[in-house]
């Protein structure tokens, strides 16, 4: 990425110190400790471990997590149709004037046009704004997804991306709650969402193929089951070095 980089602005001195973004690797995931603790032999002696998988290690290791940088309780009501909430301290903005953190979408921006909207959550959009803003590099785009592998499912953000065309973004976080009434706490340091930076290539072919059109599939398949099935205990850093020189 070169000297590239992306910039995440505070409008809060003491939240910037004490509740910083962080690389998403760094965020505790207890849950994985303790798959690692209890390494699992298949029925043939295989040991396999979902805290070796490929696909779950690398994403946990991409890119940011934003974090909640106070407590924030959220009471939500669905048959009296509102919400309120609550923090201990106030969120000061960029003007010096206190902000607003939580609010919602309009239900005819988003909600009312879902068919399948998840049953037994609130029935708005919440967005909690953040005292953070984002400053993305030229050529690149910086997803905002939800927080990875990280054992949450009290609510779930909504997926977006941020260009730098576009300049600096404020940070907000569009959220379905996953309960029809009740009080959601969400404590501080609680992991709101992921950013993964990518760059910006609208230029890149679509090709659908098959085994039968383009053999070397088969090849590229076969060398790869034999990779990870010819050993009782499955040593990525070979498989890798095998597609590396490949």
């Amino acid at each position: 990425m070169k000297n590239d980089k992306v910039t995440f602005v505070c409008s809060m001195d003491s939240v910037k110190n004490v509740m910083p973004i962080i690389k998403s690797s760094d965020y505790p995931r207890p849950w994985l400790k303790k798959v690692t603790r209890s390494l699992m032999l298949n029925e043939d002696n295989f040991e396999r471990s979902t805290s070796k998988c490929p696909g779950i290690i690398s994403t946990i290791k991409e890119g940011y997590i934003l974090r909640a940088w106070s407590d924030i309780r959220i009471e939500v009501d669905n048959k009296k149709g509102h919400f309120k909430w609550e923090v201990p301290t106030q969120m000061i903005g960029i003007s010096g004037e206190p902000m607003a953190v939580v609010d919602c979408h309009h239900n005819n921006n988003l909600f009312t046009h879902l068919d399948n909207f998840p049953k037994h959550s609130y029935n708005q959009v919440i967005k909690i704004h953040t005292p953070w803003y984002a400053h993305v590099p030229k050529g690149y785009k910086l997803l905002q997804l939800p927080a990875v592998y990280t054992d949450e499912n009290r609510f779930t953000p909504f997926i977006g991306s941020m260009e730098y065309d576009l300049g600096l973004h404020g940070i907000v976080i569009p959220l379905t709650i996953h309960q029809e009434d009740g009080v959601l706490n969400i404590e501080a340091g609680t992991a709101l969402c992921q950013f993964i930076l990518v760059e910006s290539k609208n230029n890149i072919e679509l090709h659908n193929t098959s085994f039968t059109d383009e053999p070397k599939y088969v090849k590229m398949w076969n060398d790869k089951t034999f990779l990870e099935w010819n050993t009782f205990k499955r040593a990525y850093s070979n498989i890798k070095k095998y597609w590396r020189d490949y």
